[in-house]
């Protein structure tokens, strides 16, 4: 996993609790995960607020690369 603070043991820990991946952490209450590890629920706020942030910046990021891949696309067109 990408988040700060998630070594194998808690990945492992999350998976095994069903949460496979940020999409699942980024969309389920403080409570659910506090039930299946060891973590404050402060800390567990903080893992899904990481969780939801990390994943607006990947959205960000392929919006990004799908503009430049349709202005280049563009661009090659205007020079056929």
């Amino acid at each position: 996993m990408k988040l700060t603070g998630v070594g194998l043991p808690l990945a492992e820990a999350l998976f095994k609790g069903g949460y496979a991946s940020l999409v699942d952490i980024s969309e389920t209450s403080v409570e659910d995960i506090v039930s299946i590890v060891d973590l404050s629920e402060t800390q567990v706020e903080e893992m899904i607020e990481e969780a939801k942030v990390i994943l607006k910046e990947e959205l960000r990021q392929e919006e990004q690369d799908q503009n430049l891949e349709d202005d280049e696309e563009a661009q090659e067109s205007e020079d056929s």
